[in-house]
């Protein structure tokens, strides 16, 4: 679990890294002919810096598995109350065909 809280925040950093270097070329002198190309990146990397960061924060806001041995006794549990439920019906099926 630490491991992907840990992915996921070294993914929002990288998703805001990306974004301040990318804005910081943006208003770095160069060529009039690259202007078409750094503003096609910036919008590029605006783009994949929100796609990375929404991975990031799917990751973080991630739930913690289950011990095995919790799951084990859920799934008990939930077998015991569908045999509860399946005796019952069955029960109340013998009762209604006694009437009969």
């Amino acid at each position: 679990m630490i491991r992907i809280k840990i992915t996921g925040t070294i993914l929002i950093l990288f998703s805001i890294l990306l974004f301040i270097f990318m804005s910081y070329s943006f208003i770095a002198p160069n060529g009039i002919a690259f202007e078409i190309v750094r503003v096609i990146l910036w919008i590029y990397t605006i783009l994949f810096s929100i796609f990375v960061g929404w991975i990031g924060l799917i990751l973080l806001r991630s739930k913690e598995p289950l011990p095995v041995e919790q799951l084990k006794k859920e799934i008990e549990q939930e077998v015991e109350r569908i045999r509860r439920e399946a005796i019952e019906a069955a029960m109340k099926s013998g009762r209604e065909d006694n009437e009969k």
